[in-house]
């Protein structure tokens, strides 16, 4: 059985657009998956094309 803290916790993240992954009786696994910005990738190539010629971007 959960705390109520830690059901609040995890009400909240819910709220917020987090999903469980995972729920057993003595944890949660929850995950907030994002693709990431355009600036983000565009910086991720820059560094990384040289070397994987821009496999690092893909994955």
């Amino acid at each position: 059985m959960r705390s109520n803290r830690l059901q609040r916790e995890i009400d909240d993240l819910v709220s917020r657009g987090w999903t469980i992954e995972e729920e057993t009786p003595d944890r949660v696994v929850m995950v907030d998956r994002e693709f990431g910005s355009v600036l983000s990738h565009v910086l991720v190539a820059v560094l990384t094309v040289w070397f994987s010629m821009g496999l690092g971007n893909v994955v």
